[in-house]
């Protein structure tokens, strides 16, 4: 994580609490003169029945409505202000959320976002795509998606490594992941751990090959991929029992091991799905947003 000088922040309308700008604060105390926009975008449906109204009654009626926010939300920043951030409220008028978002993000010159995360179902990904999908899917820096929960010093900072660089994007995907983890936990005085997600799938030709043992064939596997993620973290002086490879899919693997760990945070890549593919199947990323009990950064490479 290099320093983030400039944070977006996604403000929550009219919540008591906005876990993703306590975040912002926290993670600028270990910093200095952070600037922290704290944006929110908001959009009265009503407003869509106003036909009758004259352009100008209309007009009244939506800057009214982002002065009644604009109102509230200064009022909310100096209860998280702190000596090391800059706050700066920023109310749109937005039907669409998502690229009220992400527009900003690339017009502010930002270096991360950070969002309060939401609880999903099966339908949500199925036929709706909710707004933290949205920006892990298209946002072109850093997201992170914050949980109810601090970043103790000392804590553990887990890194979801693809053992299998076959491209250079996944190599530098992988480097990426380790720095950002590095520079995190030098501000937290914290410690990396690595994992890696091994499923236990056999291809169908091998199978039919006279005396093949899955057995074998997944100890291989396993066995390969442990030889890569010890490499990394040989080479960035990562204590090799700090290393947790498990056979599974990593929906299942990466929040374990977050669990098992206390870990405050969870770094892991994005491949980026998109289409149809991302609708039906998603990415590991959307997958394991309600799964981990903690902070997660996702960083993608396209």
């Amino acid at each position: 994580m290099r320093k983030y000088s400039k944070i977006l922040v996604i403000i929550e309308p009219q919540q008591d609490s906005q876990l993703a700008l306590e975040r912002a604060c926290e993670i600028a105390r270990y910093t200095t003169s952070t600037e922290i926009t704290a944006f929110l975008a908001i959009y009265d449906f009503s407003y869509d029945i106003t036909s009758i109204l004259s352009r100008n009654e209309q007009n009244d009626m939506k800057n009214a409505i982002v002065k009644t926010n604009e109102d509230w939300l200064k009022e909310e920043l100096p209860k998280y202000a702190h000596e090391h951030c800059h706050l700066t409220p920023k109310v749109v008028w937005q039907r669409n959320i998502a690229e009220a978002i992400l527009k900003e993000a690339e017009n502010g010159a930002y270096d991360l976002i950070i969002k309060g995360s939401d609880t999903h179902s099966f339908l949500d990904n199925v036929l709706f795509t909710p707004l933290d999908w949205l920006l892990l899917r298209n946002a072109k820096i850093p997201v992170l998606i914050a949980k109810e929960h601090p970043w103790p010093e000392g804590g553990a900072i887990l890194v979801a490594l693809n053992p299998d660089e076959n491209t250079l994007e996944q190599k530098l995907l992988n480097t990426s992941l380790i720095r950002t983890a590095q520079a995190l936990a030098l501000l937290i005085k914290g410690s990396i751990h690595l994992t890696s997600a091994v499923p236990p799938l056999v291809p169908v030709a091998v199978m039919e090959v006279p005396g093949f043992s899955t057995e074998v064939y997944s100890d291989a596997v396993l066995k390969n991929a442990k030889e890569k993620i010890l490499l990394a973290a040989n080479k960035y002086r990562i204590p090799t029992e700090n290393c947790h490879i498990e056979e599974g899919v990593p929906d299942d693997v990466i929040p374990a091991t977050a669990t098992k760990l206390g870990a405050c945070a969870v770094l892991i890549g994005n491949v980026c799905r998109k289409g149809w593919s991302a609708a039906i199947i998603g990415n590991t990323c959307e997958q394991i947003i309600d799964d981990v009990n903690c902070d997660l950064l996702v960083l993608r490479r396209d």
